[in-house]
Formats: structure tokens, sequence, C-alpha cells
């Protein structure tokens, strides 16, 4: 892990943060006896470390911010027994050495800020993925960008997936083959930051029972991001060609937020045109974005 941080910076950072931590809880919120007054507020070492299951000795060396080292397991026990919420638990392992361990199912819940901003970019189609591409959030302008995505079970929306399962998004993608590649080569980038998320090998499971995903894998190809414009099909409006920015959001949790802009004149027309649909009722429910 390169944070510009060093070792021993790393170290001294999780020791003061497990001492904070530990200094605002009461033993009655671990269901621990008070026992007698206490002179400092917050628990003890010694209790931490029983909460924990670790030695007290090392948990006082790992506090001290002494070269220790703390596995994955440790880690989230003691982040069991201090209560750490997510956000917590992201830094806790950010700061042990496991960035991606804090990725789980269940942490990709969208910021109400971030809703506000997709209402606020309104008719412009967003989304936001989570680290495996599962679409977390978006409004009704990307549900009917190609064909109306509130038809595929939830579970099912995957926009790399989508690329190889969905007839639809390959007929809706004028240069579809460019597209899918770049698809597999911005998840393999992704791949190489967040594998330890336990649900990759389900992913790349059903991925590698599509026709032409282990080819485009095994080549190796990894992108971040990819530029210049991608025209769509659209089977309400036509093909509309857009310029896509992406954009991270909730940097611990992976979610990226991704804005499809109109890219000229005719564009942003047949952009309208879909959004007056939407409004009017003819299309989907109004201007809802889904998380």
């Amino acid at each position: 892990m390169d944070d510009g941080r060093t070792d021993d910076q790393r170290s001294t950072e999780l020791g003061r943060f497990l001492r904070s931590r530990r200094d605002r809880l009461t033993p009655a919120e671990v269901d621990l006896p008070g026992g007698p007054r206490r002179r400092v507020p917050g628990l003890r070492r010694e209790e931490v470390a029983v909460l924990a299951n670790v030695g007290t000795t090392w948990y006082t060396w790992l506090e001290q911010g002494r070269d220790v080292h703390a596995s994955e397991q440790v880690l989230g026990s003691l982040a069991d027994a201090l209560l750490l919420n997510a956000d917590e638990r992201a830094h806790l392992f950010q700061l042990g050495g496991y960035p991606d361990r804090a990725l789980t199912p269940g942490l990709n819940e969208v910021d109400e800020r971030v809703h506000t901003l997709i209402d606020n970019l309104w008719p412009t189609p967003v989304v936001v993925t989570d680290n495996l591409t599962y679409a977390v959030a978006w409004n009704q302008t990307w549900r009917f960008m190609i064909d109306d995505t509130d038809r595929l079970p939830r579970e099912s929306l995957n926009c790399t997936l989508l690329t190889f399962t969905e007839p639809g998004w390959r007929e809706g993608y004028r240069e579809f083959e460019r597209h899918r590649a770049v698809s597999v080569a911005k998840l393999r980038a992704s791949y190489s930051e967040t594998m330890n998320d336990p649900r990759w090998p389900a992913l790349l499971d059903r991925l590698h029972g599509c026709d032409g995903f282990t080819e485009l894998w095994e080549s190796g190809d990894v992108l971040r991001e990819a530029t210049g414009t991608k025209t769509i099909r659209s089977v309400h409006v036509g093909e509309v060609t857009y310029r896509a920015l992406s954009l991270v959001v909730q940097e611990h949790r992976r979610l990226k937020l991704t804005v499809f802009q109109p890219a000229d004149d005719d564009a942003r027309r047949k952009l309208g045109e879909l959004g007056s649909l939407i409004t009017t009722g003819r299309l989907g429910g109004g201007l809802r974005v889904v998380s």
C-alpha cells in the first residue's frame, strides 16, 4: 500500500486512532462491569485486549506504535471490540495496511449528498457504481439511456456483465467491441486494487462463462478511465453521443459517479426529449433517484 506515509507514520497513526476509539467507550457500552472509580475515561487496554481476544502486552505495543504486525482477522476483532462504524473500520484497515478489507457487501450505501447531486444534474444521465461495476444508484435518464434497466433483476445490474449478457447493450453501443474491451480493461484495473473484496470470485465466474470475456481478461490490458466520446442508441430517442466523466465520490467504498454529458447540440436535444418523456409520465415514474 502506498498512501504517502512511511510504515512508522502509519504505525503511530494507527496507535493514536486505537487510543482515541478506546477513550470514547464506557464499560457499559461493551457489556463490561464498571468496577472501581476510574482515573481516566474510556476502556482500559486490557479490556480491549480481552474483547478482541488478543494479548494485553501485544495490544499495548500496537497502541504505542511499535513495530508489530496486525493481521486482517485481528484488525476485524479490534474493530468489533471498539464498536467502529463503517468509516472508522475502513480507516483502521487503511492504517493497518489492508485498504481493500473494508470493501464488503452492504457498505455501498450512497450518501444523501450524492443523491442530491444526481438530482441536480437532471436530465443528464448519471450512475453510481461500486468497485465491481454494480450500479448502486442512478437517475431515470440513465435507466432509459438504452432501454429500461428496471426490467432486469437488481442483482444483474452490473455494467460489465450487462455488456456481455444483454442484447440491448450490444445493439446500443455504436462501437460495441471497443466498449467491451474498455469495460474489461477498467474492471481488471479495479480488480488489482480491490481483489480482497469477497464478491469478486462469483462475479468473475459469471463473466468467464460469457463469450469473449476470458480472451479480453487474459490479455492483461488495464485502464483507469476511458476518454473521448461514445455513441449510444436509445430505443426511445435514437442515437445520442456522450462524453463520460467519472468521479470518485466515496473513496474507501470505491464508489464512482459517472456523468454522461451530451457531446453536441443534437445530443442535448435528444436528451431533452428523453427527459420530457420521463417527466410527463410516458416513461418511468418521474425525477426520482434510484438507490
